[in-house]
């Protein structure tokens, strides 16, 4: 019987006559010297040249230490799938009474507007920051006679949260009429904000006070990355072997991808490093709102990573075109069943066939037009859209504010400085309207035909929209989208 250690050093090699050979040599050899084979170095080197033969490439020994590199690319993408998917485990940001509770701790006496359902991972508006994962934001109306006081109020937030519990930071004082700073407290991390700008006109914002809550990553999730490289590392290692052996005849053609692929892996390498370093050491005194996979797939520092996929993409289907092609088998099974010509016989033949086909394209057709124009009965009497369920309107950052054609453009340089200070983006869509745009008639379609597109950065900012603009000369309505 063949010793187990045999066999396992022999797996390097695929099966067949070079993985028999080498059992049969290691039992010669265990037999004539009387000591256990293989030995260490022996076995190092059954495992390097069996796997050049595994991957097709046996007479190169570059082969292997590609594969060492994809597999490493491989592995910190399993990481980066594990990690995400153990975020759906993490447990949802405070609402209702804990949200309040953090509300009152902040801005005791004030009404606070925001909160809402945001996702795990989001991209910050400013330039500068990328991914983050996922924050709530909450901000008063305007500014009191205390928030004005902005050294002194960023204080008394300051010890209140830590009074409550918060591991607080320092406050950032490098900024004339701002104050900053962050705390962390049962797997939340809070940045706080307050500013002012005295002297602006009254249909300006002096400023305002706000705060973001975001979720820290729990200890338990730095078991999610290890967990998964293992399995990412196996993938890449596969798919890089059925690629290499399919192309083993296409030398050139390899050669001229590997040194096109040289720059891109340097650079994903270099990348790699960085993000690996930030998760096992982050910076001191930052707020940890960054996922560890940023480095690798944001902004200009994305391009060697998508790079590389391109090349990794396009060489997987270059090899599928290599004969035998992949789905020839398969093919060929479907080729032997005719079920498609006896379906098109039937339908010929029976009404009934006829029919279901024709009610099958109408449905689909109808079903397009829904998706596109939002379905009948999703628009209000007045022409507006319907009020959001309460599950989309947890979500939603986009809002409407309809005008009356009516109004003066006065009226609506006010409206839009009074959307401006709810922090929300306007945009101004009466003259597309106006000048016959057929892409705005497709939906809901108000009698005043005329209205500002809103947009937040986070959900739950409905509310302090809605308070800012009711009663102002020219609007409408206000509804969320």
């Amino acid at each position: 019987m063949t010793p187990l250690r045999h066999r396992l050093a022999a797996i390097a090699f695929p099966p067949g006559r070079r993985r028999d050979e080498l059992l049969d040599t290691l039992a010669e050899a265990e037999e004539e010297l009387g000591a256990r084979q293989p030995r260490p170095r022996e076995a190092a080197d059954i495992l390097w040249h069996g796997t050049r033969a595994r991957l097709g490439w046996a007479g190169n020994p570059l082969v292997v230490p590609v594969a060492l590199v994809v597999m490493l690319l491989g592995a910190f993408t399993g990481a980066v799938l594990a990690t995400q998917l153990a975020w759906t485990f993490v447990p949802p940001l405070p609402s209702g009474v804990a949200a309040a509770e953090i509300g009152d701790t902040v801005f005791p006496g004030i009404r606070v507007y925001g909160g809402g359902d945001v996702p795990d991972f989001t991209t910050e508006p400013d330039a500068e920051a990328g991914i983050v994962h996922g924050y709530q934001r909450y901000t008063i109306d305007e500014h009191t006679d205390a928030t004005r006081r902005v050294a002194e109020y960023a204080t008394g937030v300051h010890a209140r949260l830590a009074a409550t519990g918060w591991t607080v930071h320092a406050i950032d004082t490098t900024e004339t009429g701002a104050r900053q700073f962050w705390a962390e407290r049962d797997g939340l991390v809070l940045q706080f904000e307050i500013w002012y700008f005295p002297g602006v006109p009254w249909y300006d914002s002096d400023g305002s006070a706000a705060y973001s809550l975001s979720r820290a990553t729990p200890d338990w999730m730095w078991w999610a990355a290890p967990a998964g490289a293992p399995f990412g590392a196996l993938v890449a290692f596969g798919v890089f072997g059925w690629v290499s052996r399919r192309a083993e005849r296409a030398a050139g053609l390899i050669a001229i991808a590997g040194l096109i692929a040289v720059f891109p892996l340097l650079g994903v390498l270099l990348l790699m490093t960085e993000a690996v370093r930030l998760w096992w050491r982050p910076e001191p005194g930052t707020p940890p709102i960054y996922p560890f996979w940023r480095p690798l797939f944001y902004d200009f520092t994305a391009l060697p990573t998508f790079l590389l996929i391109f090349l990794a993409v396009t060489a997987v289907l270059l090899a599928a075109c290599v004969p035998p092609f992949p789905l020839a088998r398969l093919r060929g099974r479907i080729a032997r069943h005719r079920w498609w010509r006896r379906a098109a016989a039937s339908v010929q033949r029976r009404w009934w066939a006829r029919l279901t086909l024709a009610g099958g394209v109408v449905l689909l057709a109808a079903g397009a037009v829904m998706a596109f124009t939002g379905g009948p009965g999703s628009c209000a009497p007045d022409g507006t859209p319907k009020p959001l369920t309460a599950a989309e309107a947890r979500a939603s950052t986009d809002a409407r504010v309809y005008v009356d054609p009516a109004s003066t453009q006065d009226e609506r340089n006010l409206l839009q400085a009074a959307i401006g200070r709810t922090g929300g983006a306007a945009a101004w869509l009466g003259n597309q309207r106006a000048a016959g745009d057929s892409v705005l008639t497709v939906g809901c379609e108000p009698e005043s035909s005329l209205w500002f597109d809103v947009s937040y950065t986070t959900p739950g900012m409905f509310d302090l929209l809605v308070d800012e603009v009711s009663g102002l000369p020219g609007v409408v309505a206000v509804r969320q989208v």
